[in-house]
């Protein structure tokens, strides 16, 4: 499964142009491209473009750097969200709780279903992931996370994650080391494998409610078959009620990079949030995601 996997704009950008950018990303989703479909549905990182490595704020577990957790955390919070291209795509869905730190960290736990059933007929895979991250100081965090999945007629695989957060005033940096390790079990044997891979990813997230950010994911990998991608997003709050977001990811074989767009709304009903993210390409159906949570 896709890892959960996320355009530069000045930082003084005005609410009608982002309107602009929004508009015009809705109508570039009919350009060619190829749609990435998140594992954990995430809205708010669906409509920036899968940009999440170093974006602080509301974290969603399976679809975000685990040292995020170590800021800005001050609530409990029950997510769920569903993702899916119409027709005879793939589609997940997802519950999930993120907790305050008690000590150790903050932290959270997502449970995902994803289908797909141009896969054997009607492939499912499982996946469980817990997250947890600690601010060790007031500019870093560290993080850790590991998950549980497994597909149909599969054994169960074991990884693990790791990552970190400088924040810098409102400029955040951000490094995620994914697959540190994965052990399968069953049939009387553990396989364990190390094949480590690192992103890492810069964002401006300003009192005001924008953030602008960008990610090299799978910069370095010791897997063979991992391809570095790039991802850029943005979102603008708007008196803290209407996010507004879009991104953009180029990926593909170097010298023919390919371009998905993406963009989304979100709604902010105090101890409640509703969001909504569509991406997509000329070669793919669109992939549409709806999250939603409540703190308590």
């Amino acid at each position: 499964m896709t890892a959960c996997t996320r355009s530069p704009y000045d930082r003084k950008v005005s609410t009608p142009w982002l309107l602009v950018a929004i508009a015009a990303t809705m109508l570039a989703l009919t350009a060619s491209a190829s749609a990435r479909v998140p594992a954990t549905c995430d809205a708010r990182a669906l409509g920036m473009g899968l940009t999440y490595v170093g974006v602080l704020g509301a974290p969603t577990p399976g679809c975000t750097n685990p040292a995020a957790y170590g800021f800005d955390v001050d609530e409990t919070a029950a997510l769920s969200g569903v993702a899916a291209v119409p027709g005879d795509g793939p589609s997940s869905a997802f519950v999930g709780l993120r907790d305050v730190d008690r000590g150790l960290g903050a932290g959270g736990f997502a449970f995902t279903y994803r289908r797909n059933p141009k896969d054997n007929g009607c492939a499912g895979a499982m996946r469980g992931v817990y997250q947890l991250g600690k601010a060790v100081s007031q500019w870093l965090s560290v993080g850790m996370g590991i998950g549980l999945s497994r597909a149909d007629d599969d054994r169960p695989v074991l990884t693990t994650e790791a990552g970190a957060v400088l924040k810098l005033g409102a400029f955040r940096i951000g490094a995620q080391v994914s697959s540190m390790s994965a052990t399968c079990f069953g049939d009387g044997e553990i396989d364990t494998e190390f094949s480590p891979s690192v992103s890492v990813g810069v964002a401006l997230q300003t009192p005001g409610g924008l953030t602008i950010a960008a990610d090299v994911h799978d910069l370095w990998s010791s897997s063979e078959e991992a391809q570095r991608w790039y991802s850029a997003g943005a979102e603008l709050w708007l008196k803290e009620k209407v996010a507004l977001r879009a991104g953009v990811i180029l990926d593909g074989e170097p010298g023919e990079m390919r371009a998905s767009y993406s963009g989304g709304v979100g709604f902010n009903a105090g101890r409640a949030t509703l969001d909504y993210a569509v991406m997509g390409g000329g070669d793919r159906p669109l992939a549409h995601c709806i999250g939603a949570s409540a703190s308590f």
